[in-house]
């Protein structure tokens, strides 16, 4: 609030706002933007920020978080890929059937922002006082940085974020390199890759548009001497794979 109450007028706010900015980019380089990127007028920044600095979101439901997100995103920009923030209601029900544990680790491949694992670490805690090991991934860095930004919110050190493909093994080396072998893989003489990923629970409502390549396709029994497959398919198989034996797997699919 005392950041802007100062500033009454258009230039003094914006670079208010530039000083800010180039805090956050220092301190989490994952959220990194510049003024160009906004693409807006300073005189509507000046708005925005006038209608916006008296509310304090930092100690809201995360799902007035999610439905700002819902509204802003345009149903354009989602529906090309078939990306929609999952309903809280849905997570919340997902999760309860699941019942993650303190000591379990959970995976979701299409973490979007971040819901799923937002929802189980407060289920975790609220049993047993501890929180679970997570970890997201999504292809989308909006997505990322949207879930980093909840994360940062609710001060959640024990989610780990990832912009990954979780679809294409052959191009997420470097993705998972700061990743504990020990917690995460199957087989830790190993390099950590999709294949050899594992979790007690995956959570997931993947994207289901879009063009799958062949190369890609090939990378799956399901998808076996097949020209296409819808991608629900490959990430229902993905999932799958991403288990650990007696895991547990909750998916939101087309039905």
């Amino acid at each position: 609030h005392s950041e802007f109450i100062e500033h009454n007028n258009v230039s003094l706010t914006v670079k208010k706002l530039e000083k800010l900015q180039e805090k956050v980019n220092k301190r989490w380089p994952i959220l990194t933007l510049d003024k160009s990127s906004f693409n807006i007028s300073d005189d509507h920044m000046y708005r925005v920020v006038q209608s916006l600095y008296p509310f304090n979101l930092i100690e809201s439901d995360l799902s007035v978080i999610d439905a700002i997100l819902e509204r802003l995103v345009s149903a354009t920009s989602k529906s090309s890929l078939g990306q929609y923030f999952t309903p809280r209601e849905i997570i919340k029900l997902c999760v309860e059937i699941v019942d993650p544990q303190s000591n379990q680790t959970i995976l979701d491949p299409a973490c979007g922002s971040s819901g799923f694992l937002f929802e189980s670490t407060m289920y975790a805690i609220k049993k047993n006082q501890i929180p679970p090991i997570c970890l997201g991934m999504d292809i989308s860095s909006k997505s990322i940085r949207v879930a980093y930004l909840m994360k940062l919110a609710k001060s959640l050190n024990n989610i780990d974020l990832i912009q990954a493909n979780s679809l294409d093994n052959d191009s997420n080396e470097q993705s998972f390199i700061n990743l504990d072998k020990s917690i995460w893989t199957k087989d830790e003489t190993q390099k950590i890759s999709l294949d050899n990923l594992q979790a007690d629970i995956v959570f997931a409502n993947p994207p289901y548009a879009g063009t799958i390549e062949n190369n890609l396709l090939r990378q799956y029994q399901l998808a076996k001497d097949k020209n296409s497959v819808s991608r629900e398919i490959l990430f229902i198989e993905r999932c799958i794979r991403l288990l650990k034996e007696n895991g547990k797997l909750a998916i939101v699919i087309p039905k």
